[in-house]
């Protein structure tokens, strides 16, 4: 056996191979779903559905995080008189977009889903395709 594939047990073996195939199913999706989104849309009403459908699986995903946080923040001593309100409030916008002290604009969480990945790339064919562009 290589030296790089040594494992002390059978375990890590398995958490190995595990996120492997993680990382290979991800890949899978994201080099088979991406180009069908971008092909399929050539306008931008449809490149904006592509958007509320990246907006829509951001929002799943972040949902259990910030919610998590809101527990979080509620066992926090504070002053106010309504925790969870205002703890729900604080955490509402954690991972969304936001500029930052200069001005620039930070990239919010979860980007990186497939959904998003097709969004972007047809944005991105749909500007290279303008007539200002050529």
């Amino acid at each position: 056996m290589p030296a790089f594939m040594s494992f002390k047990s059978s375990t890590s073996l398995v958490a190995f191979t595990a996120s492997v195939l993680a990382m290979l199913f991800t890949m899978a999706i994201l080099f088979s779903v991406g180009p069908a989104y971008a092909q399929g849309a050539s306008d931008p009403e449809s490149i904006r559905g592509l958007d509320a459908k990246c907006e829509q699986a951001r929002a799943a995903r972040l949902a259990p995080v910030r919610r998590d946080l809101a527990k979080q923040c509620e066992q926090e001593p504070r002053r106010g008189t309504n925790k969870e309100e205002e703890c729900r409030l604080e955490t509402s916008t954690y991972g969304d977009t936001f500029r930052g002290p200069r001005g620039a604009a930070i990239e919010g969480m979860f980007y990186d889903l497939p959904e998003c990945m097709a969004a972007r790339a047809a944005w991105q064919k749909w500007e290279k395709d303008q007539p200002w562009k050529k």
